[in-house]
This record gives structure tokens, sequence and C-alpha cells, in this order.
């Protein structure tokens, strides 16, 4: 991971800065959004807010803004356009790269041979989406799509980080001892750890109505399912999951700089 470490030619902030930066400031944004949300819409009535049968961000922008509460919808808009293009490009790069170690078909890491993209993978990934948009909207109405998949996702990305926290602590004082650092690799896993706990407790506690109560326990299934995979895949293939993990790395390393690298000029 030595490329994240060191400064992009091109570029006058080291990359995992950046991050850093990135974090703080969305962070501060959704600060921002939150409080003037509950300003706007009143403290002593923030259960309406939650139980709104309409988006309460275009009842709060008609409230304030007449006409112009459309900006709103364009802005909602143009970041779940976003969002789905980051999931997509995410979860593609990492069947692609699973493909590559062996772990999925290797039909799913062919290159298309002009555009250059994981294409199959891009179709694979972009199918099972539909068809979970479908399942959920058949089943429980167009209206629990987001709110079902949503919390799905999130506790699928707690206990992904929560893992990955885990693991740092040992591999870092397994794998690179002299570079083990009691507040880098224990004390900052340990708290954010911790920070997620609470996050975890809430999205399940109190039970949400139906059909969101039924998520933890989908979860549940998928996460078995993922680790019975991953155990015939260690037997069948004992040297795939190391070689995914190594290839995985050196897949965001090489992303990290030709992906930020700015054009020379001159």
């Amino acid at each position: 991971m030595e490329a994240l470490k060191q400064p992009v030619q091109g570029l006058t902030i080291p990359i995992y800065r950046a991050i850093f930066m990135s974090l703080l400031i969305v962070g501060i944004f959704y600060i921002f959004m939150a409080y003037a949300s509950a300003i706007g819409w009143g403290t002593g009535n923030m259960a309406a807010f939650a139980t709104a049968s309409t988006n309460p961000y275009y009842t709060l922008a008609q409230k304030f803004w007449g006409i112009g509460w459309w900006l709103v919808l364009f802005a909602i808009i143009n970041s779940t356009l976003a969002v789905g293009i980051a999931c997509t490009n995410a979860a593609t790069r990492v069947m692609y790269t699973m493909a590559q170690a062996g772990t999925l078909p290797s039909a799913v890491g062919k290159i298309h041979p002009v555009h250059k993209t994981p294409y199959i993978a891009v179709h694979v990934e972009q199918l099972f989406q539909i068809g979970c948009f479908l399942l959920v909207g058949i089943f429980f109405g167009a209206n629990q799509i987001f709110g079902f998949l949503g919390t799905i996702a999130t506790l699928a990305v707690i206990v992904l980080y929560i893992m990955a926290n885990i693991a740092l602590t040992a591999f870092v004082r397994r794998e690179h001892s002299a570079d083990f650092n009691i507040l880098r690799h224990v004390i900052v896993p340990l708290v954010g750890t911790l920070l997620l706990i609470p996050v975890l407790y809430i999205t399940v506690y109190p039970v949400p109505a139906y059909p969101i109560n039924l998520t933890p326990y989908i979860f549940i299934v998928m996460l078995i399912v993922g680790f019975v995979a991953m155990l015939v895949i260690a037997a069948r293939r004992p040297t795939a999951l190391d070689q995914d993990s190594t290839l995985l790395i050196r897949t965001v390393e090489t992303a990290t700089e030709s992906d930020l690298r700015e054009p020379q000029i001159g």
C-alpha cells in the first residue's frame, strides 16, 4: 500500500490526506444539512419528519423556496445517479478482481476490446440490481425499495467496517510488526468500532415496521451463504482467496495512481 502514502505526480496533496479531507468536508456538510432540516421543519415535530408521506425535503423547499423547490428534486436526481455510478464502479471492480483471482467465473473478468471495461461484470451487476429492485417492488411495493435494500446495505457496510477494523490490528501486528503502532493500529480502529456498534443497534432495534423488520434476517442468511461459499472456495482452490486479496490491493493502488493523476501541461 506504499502508493497510498506517497503524493501522486501532478498532485499537491497526498492521497490519504485527500481522503480524510473529503470525509471531513462531507461530514460537516451532513451535520449542517441535518441541523438546517431540523430547524426548518421544527425541532418539536421531528416525528412527523420521519413519517412524512412525501419527501420532507420537498415540503421544506416548497415552504421556503416556492417554485424553486424543483432545485431540490434536481439535486436528489443528480445525487442518486452519482451514487448509482459509484456503487456500480466499486462492485464491478471487485467482481472483476475476484474473477481474475478465480473466486468468480473467469467470464466476469473479461475486458471489452474497444472500451477496455469489465463489461461482463457490469452486465451481471446491473442484472442483479434490477432483479433486486423488481423483487422488492413486487412483494412489498415500489415505495419500499430504497428503505429495504438500503437497510441491508447499511448492515453489510457496518459489519464489514467492524471486521476490517479487527483485521487491521491482527494483520499489521502479524505481517508488519516493525510498523505496528498502538494509536494507529489499535486505538483508532477500536474507537471506530465502538462508534459503529450503536449505529448497528439502532438499525435493528426498536424493531422497524414490516417489511424493514425482515432485513436483518435476510442479511444474516446472505452472510451465511457468503461464508459457506468462502469455505468451499478455500477447500477447492486454497490459493484463490489469498490471490484475490492481493489482486484487489494492487488494483486499488493502480487505480489510485492512474485515476487521480492530473495531466501534465507544457
